[in-house]
């Protein structure tokens, strides 16, 4: 799992920006020396446990329904994102910046976009009121 992997790049003294259900992200910078990435690559190389096969998630396609910029400026509320289909997104939550977002200002939630929140975790998401 990627908190397993991040589990073990913290053993090996790597830094990772979060750790999804899946994955693990890196940011890997020119400045970065040869060491930290030989650490990197020694910690990755370490895991021999079998990958599991990424889940087939949902595309979702959100529907305009106001300017980003009136969204973002517009009277907003915290719902639990289990409670925000067909409710239009305030202010983008994404998992793990920087990141897509999964519905932008201004888009209609849909059904699919409650499908990835469940699957990132993502328990609230603001909303116009």
């Amino acid at each position: 799992t990627g908190q397993a992997l991040a589990r073990r790049l913290r053993a090996g003294r790597v830094g990772r920006e979060c750790a999804a259900s899946e994955s693990p992200v890196l940011m890997i910078a020119p400045e970065n020396t040869q060491e930290e990435l030989a650490r990197v690559a020694d910690a990755l190389g370490a895991c021999t446990a079998p990958s599991r096969p990424y889940p087939e998630l949902p595309l979702a396609r959100g529907r305009r329904m106001c300017a980003v910029r009136e969204a973002m400026f517009a009277p907003r509320e915290t719902v639990p994102a289990q409670r925000a289909l067909g409710r239009i997104c305030g202010a983008p939550t994404v998992a793990c910046p920087p990141a897509i977002p999964i519905a932008v200002s201004g888009e209609e939630i849909t059904a699919q976009a409650l499908t990835l929140f469940d699957h990132y975790g993502i328990e609230t998401v603001d909303v116009l009121r």
